[in-house]
């Protein structure tokens, strides 16, 4: 009996190891061919989005530079200011450099040529320094120009410094006799023998070299000066663009560059992300369902496994959805990053397809200025019962209709003029009464919810009224929505009071009620519900 135990139990062992392994092995060969497949679906939208970077990139350069070239955010009166002190500032400093190249050129017998050869030295480099600063456009570069001259201008004021301490110095050590005292006598009247150097020789010769070395300084800060000064001069004169607005457009280049890198981002890691996360929950499940002997129950697990997934199959809360975003003017309004309401509607609406779960249904209608006399359906889908034992048919049919809707989705704009929200209501009752029952139906708004049609607006109704608005909607065809659970999400107070989007919610809150809907949720955010 022993030895046969021994015998059965090496051979469940072994049977077990190798169905464990089997199983890795086809579980490594699945998440291989599926980031493949990732990575080669992705390439195209990666392409893409480089060459949408690339060409950011480029427009921000180009701003960048036009702000460099641009006039300066101020007053036309300071402008002026500021002008003509700079201009005053070049014609000093080039002045000055033509003296100084008079002096130069004094000891050779040039003539009126000389002058000619000065003006010209005098305004070609600060021309030059202009034209530099203008074709490079960098601030960098201005900064680096200006710490050079800076530090030349000081430099020769310390030579000057020291130079002038040296002349002090020369003056109290060789001082002149006060009183000259004449004698008789005959020795006297032989003159002492001169000395090998006199003290003005000396003092020459000892600051000669420091005094070279000042006048190079002094004319490397003032030609550099000079430039400088001509380049501001220059760009305080430009009365074209505005650098406050062309910082503005630049802010909105780099946001969106932000915003396409982040998706970039997204699909070039999406094939590493799903492999990590497949072999984290393959091996996570390994370890929390592994105990003592469970090799040897290898094939009862198996078999209890798909028993449970083919019972949560059936078990599955199928879900019947319609999602109404607006298409109207009133949530073309913009917040402080420039994104518009309706960009956020839709960026929800991908979000809340990406959640539904196996099984579901879910219709999406455009609330337009005319809801229910010309419905306007933008997608419908159907996700298969089937999940998958690792949930890769759900994801994989979670992409595809993320693909379909923001393909659908990049040619919509809020372009009606009025909003017709009771009429997608009506539209949403009779699509939930087609559904077949002993499902659970879901309506979601992403609207700010101001109705304004001419038969009912409540967007322009004053306080007093919308107080009592509810009343407005009295004698009205009532829509059956009984057991139905809303959601209207995103419900923007943007241009309108607290106490107006208060109105507004209890306005809706009742005539939902009425309808027979349940009204799960009704806020300013968008955060998609647990379906």
């Amino acid at each position: 009996m022993n030895n046969d135990g021994e015998t059965i139990y090496s051979v469940g062992h072994e049977i077990g190891t190798k169905a464990a392994e089997r199983t890795e092995e086809q579980a490594r060969a699945y998440c291989t061919c599926e980031r493949q497949r990732i990575e080669l679906a992705n390439q195209p939208q990666i392409l893409s989005l480089r060459a949408k970077i690339a060409v950011l990139k480029d427009t921000a350069d180009d701003l960048e530079s036009r702000i460099a070239k641009a006039a300066p955010p101020t007053e036309e009166r300071a402008r002026k200011r500021k002008v003509i002190f700079y201009w005053s500032i070049a014609a000093l400093l080039a002045v000055t450099g033509f003296i100084f190249a008079v002096i130069a050129f004094e000891p050779f017998p040039l003539g009126w040529k000389s002058w000619l050869y000065c003006v010209g030295i005098a305004v070609v480099t600060p021309f030059l320094v202009d034209r530099m600063l203008e074709s490079w456009g960098s601030k960098h570069l201005v900064k680096v120009i200006q710490t050079v001259a800076c530090i030349a201008a000081l430099v020769s004021v310390i030579l000057l410094a020291v130079i002038r301490g040296d002349i002090f110095a020369e003056e109290l050590t060789h001082e002149s006799p006060v009183v000259s005292i004449t004698t008789d006598d005959a020795s006297a009247t032989s003159a002492p023998p001169p000395p090998a150097s006199t003290p003005a020789e000396s003092f020459y010769t000892r600051t000669l070299c420091s005094l070279r070395l000042v006048m190079a300084l002094l004319a490397l800060a003032m030609e550099l000066g000079a430039g400088l000064a001509v380049h501001e001069a220059r760009r305080w004169s430009s009365t074209g663009e505005n650098s406050a607005t062309l910082g503005h457009e630049l802010k909105v280049v780099q946001n969106e560059m932000i915003e396409r890198g982040e998706a970039l981002m997204f699909f070039e890691t999406e094939g590493a992300v799903f492999e990590k996360s497949f072999w984290r929950d393959f091996y996570w499940s390994l370890l929390t369902k592994t105990v003592t002997g469970a090799m040897r129950k290898l094939a009862m697990i198996v078999i209890v496994f798909a028993c449970l997934a083919n019972s949560r199959l059936h078990a599955v809360d199928r879900l019947d959805v319609i999602v109404l975003p607006d298409l109207s003017q009133s949530v073309a309004a913009k917040d402080q990053s420039g994104k518009t309401e309706f960009q956020k509607n839709i960026e929800a609406v991908t979000g809340l397809l990406a959640s539904l779960p196996a099984g579901s249904r879910v219709s999406v209608y455009g609330i337009t200025d005319d809801s229910f006399g010309k419905p306007y359906p933008l997608l419908t889908a159907e996700l298969s019962d089937n999940e998958g034992y690792f949930k890769e048919r759900l994801s994989q049919g979670h992409r595809q209709l993320i693909r379909a809707w923001q393909e659908r989705a990049r040619t919509l704009q809020p372009q009606f003029s009025r909003t017709d929200i009771l009429g997608a209501i009506f539209i949403a009752s009779q699509v939930f009464a087609q559904k077949p029952p002993g499902r659970k139906k879901i309506l979601v708004f992403f609207s700010d919810m101001r109705q304004s049609t001419r038969t009912l607006d409540l967007e322009h109704i004053n306080p007093m009224r919308q107080q009592r608005g509810a009343s407005l909607l009295e004698g009205r065809p009532m829509p059956d929505l009984s057991g139905v659970h809303i959601y209207a999400l995103g419900v923007d107070a943007n241009g309108v009071s607290l106490e107006y989007w208060r109105n507004l919610k209890n306005i809706w809150l009742t005539y939902f009620k009425r309808t027979g809907a349940a009204v799960e949720g009704y806020s300013v955010l968008r955060i998609i519900p647990e379906l």
